[in-house]
């Protein structure tokens, strides 16, 4: 079940994160808070009743945007448990995250990458194009 991200899940969230990214390029980027935005955001959570098996954070009108044309959103944080990794968690977090980006205006999205070519083909699948390296 995807649902919007609440206080009491920040445990579970930090677990996700952390556990999802320690076989990529991010297994460096260890948090012990979870991010708090400044900006309008989409942050969701997926869950299989137990426990936070997959998360997406979309900061709305983001500073870390590129200069382009109409409002954007960054993601700035996709993960999935490993246990739970390959089963359309991510993209499922995604479809949810890019409707409630359009209803609210938004008319581009953006995601920061490391040099995982696993993750960049999954967003490439995903309609995203590589602007910067």
């Amino acid at each position: 079940m995807i649902r919007p991200y609440v206080e009491r899940d920040e445990r579970g969230w930090l677990r996700c994160r952390v556990l999802s990214f320690l076989d990529t390029a991010f297994f460096d980027s260890v948090e012990r808070e979870k991010e708090r935005y400044e900006k309008p955001a989409i942050e969701l959570v997926a869950e299989d009743g137990r426990e936070i098996i997959g998360l997406l954070d979309l900061e709305c009108d983001s500073e870390g945007l590129a200069a382009r044309s109409g409002r954007g959103g960054m993601i700035w944080h996709l993960a999935v448990h490993p246990d739970r990794q390959r089963q359309g968690v991510a993209s499922s977090l995604l479809e949810v995250a890019e409707r409630q980006a359009r209803d609210g205006g938004l008319v581009r999205l953006e995601a920061w990458t490391r040099d995982d070519a696993h993750v960049q083909r999954w967003y490439g699948r995903h309609g995203f194009t590589q602007i910067d390296s």
